[in-house]
């Protein structure tokens, strides 16, 4: 990409920037900058997860766009001395900022502050020791910000009501990076980012981090159910595990395989039927549904999906309105002896849209990406596991990620690599690693190299009116064949009947609901 004439403006604004530890005089607002987000279900919580958007979700980052891979030489605007990652129009929300090598100093304006708000090392903004002014609370700190596995991310929302830039001034302008954010319809009501936090503020963050934290979950003050049963199901069979009457929310399911055999865990599959569908709304093998692919993948405890040893659980919110029908069907030889935990909440669920959960697999081919999930119809998307296995190299995950998003070409939301979409970067560099919104669970780094990793859209769930496809590339230019890839993806709908993809692996096996 040319290089532009720098902006006056931004060198205006460097001459007055100010450290973090000056912005003790900001006037701290009578009422929170958070309460719009917590209206908008901007929390950071599941709850409210399965309810329709009516807004968009982009990203901005550095993609090669010539097709190759200088994922870190195409800012959305270069200029001698540093680079401009975003610049965007309001209303909307900063919701997620990435980066594999910090580097230089950021600068974060909002509205049409003469002032950047933060002005702090690009690095600082991750590692929890800002100590910007609030009461007792350290806003860019674990949960929201941290460093996992080479890469570097922040989960701040940063809401803006007319522009928010965001210029890194840096010697060397090669910056790989990724700015995911919220864009909303015309008077949305939203209030701008103020580092000053107000009670509001403290309280809205504290709840959030209680959950991300794994404080908060069973929500004890509302009223819940939980059955809890050990069966053995046997080869070639389709069975139902429980029925619930709705209308409810499924809040969460629990198992405990009571043998660690793999053939069993890739072997038996939940299905899960919603409101008398014929084709189960979710359907996939129990260690892929539960991020847990291989039997070599580490324990991980993800807000939405982990596992503990035997144990795994999923914890994304699934409305019905009649019925939610549970079902086991094992395709293994071996008898799976299983023990389970489900939970419900009911209760009216008209605003909410169907869980669906779906396996896809398949071998990489030359100049061809993987699918991951290809949609029809009005809903959200949540969340993807993706593995991969029996590479000569990692080099694989080169690929990068991009959505289509209602017929969209993927220009607008196209990431810069396999390992940064789940938060990492060179290549998962330290392994595997787990936080509230993705993990890494496996790397194989030597042949036949691979890897196993999660990632939830919990703040940022992509809507889309009528179609969504995710497309992961392989290499470079997609020229890493033989690749095995296996996944799962997690989304909301309002049909309860939508056009799924075929899975090879069940072919000829009674999955529609007998």
């Amino acid at each position: 990409m040319a290089k532009y004439a720098p902006i006056l403006l931004i060198f205006a604004s460097f001459a007055f920037t100010s450290s973090a530890g000056e912005h003790h005089a900001l006037k701290r607002s009578p009422q929170g900058w958070t309460v719009p987000l917590e209206q908008l279900g901007f929390d950071g919580s599941l709850e409210r997860l399965p309810e329709p958007r009516d807004w968009q979700i982009k990203q901005v980052s550095s993609y090669d766009r010539a097709g190759g891979n200088k994922d870190d030489e195409y800012g959305h605007q270069v200029y001698e001395g540093g680079v401009v990652l975003a610049d965007l129009e309001g209303p909307g929300v900063v919701t997620r900022i990435w980066t594999r090598n910090p580097h230089g100093t950021i600068y974060i304006y909002v509205d049409d502050m003469e002032h950047p708000v933060i002005s702090v090392p690009f690095r600082d903004l991750f590692s929890g020791g800002l100590e910007y002014w609030s009461p007792g609370f350290n806003l860019f700190a674990p949960p929201f910000t941290g460093e996992g596995t080479g890469g570097y991310f922040s989960y701040v929302p940063i809401p803006y009501e007319q522009r928010c830039r965001i210029i890194v001034a840096v010697e060397e302008d090669t910056l790989a990076y990724q700015v995911t954010y919220a864009d909303f319809p015309d008077g949305t009501a939203i209030r701008s980012f103020e580092l000053a936090l107000s009670q509001d503020d403290v309280r809205f963050f504290r709840k959030w981090a209680k959950r991300w934290e794994g404080v908060d979950l069973r929500h004890p003050k509302r009223k819940e159910t939980l059955h809890h049963s050990r069966h053995k199901y046997r080869p070639g069979k389709n069975s139902m595990v429980f029925p619930i009457e709705g209308p409810a929310v499924l809040t969460e399911i629990e198992l405990v395989l009571q043998s660690n055999d793999p053939d069993i865990a890739d072997g038996t599959w939940i299905a899960i039927y919603f409101d008398g569908q014929k084709s189960p709304g979710v359907l996939a093998p129990i260690g892929d549904f539960f991020g847990a692919s291989t039997k070599d993948a580490i324990d991980h405890n993800n807000l939405v999906i982990g596992k503990h040893g035997e144990r795994m659980w999923c914890r994304y919110p699934m409305p019905f309105h009649e019925s939610a029908a549970i079902h086991f069907i094992t395709m293994s030889e071996q008898i799976a002896d299983i023990e389970y935990f489900l939970t419900w909440q009911p209760g009216p669920v008209e605003d909410l849209e169907y869980f669906f959960a779906r396996y896809n697999s398949g071998v990489s081919e030359e100049g061809k990406s993987y699918r991951v999930a290809e949609i029809h119809g009005d809903g959200h998307y949540v969340g993807t596991t993706i593995a991969a296995a029996n590479a000569d190299t990692l080099t694989f995950l080169e690929g990068d990620d991009v959505y289509m998003i209602d017929g969209a070409s993927g220009a607008d939301f196209h990431g810069t690599g396999t390992d940064d979409y789940f938060n990492a970067g060179w290549y998962f560099a330290a392994g595997t690693f787990d936080a509230p919104t993705h993990g890494t669970t496996l790397k194989l780094a030597t042949a036949p190299a691979g890897f196993s990793a999660f990632r939830s859209h919990i703040t940022e769930p992509v809507p889309f009116k009528s179609s969504f496809v995710f497309d992961l590339e392989h290499g470079p230019t997609n020229n890493r064949p033989g690749v095995a890839y296996s996944s799962v993806a997690y989304w909301y709908q309002r049909e309860a009947l939508p056009q799924v993809w075929p899975i090879a692996e069940i072919n000829g096996v009674a999955v529609d609901r007998p």
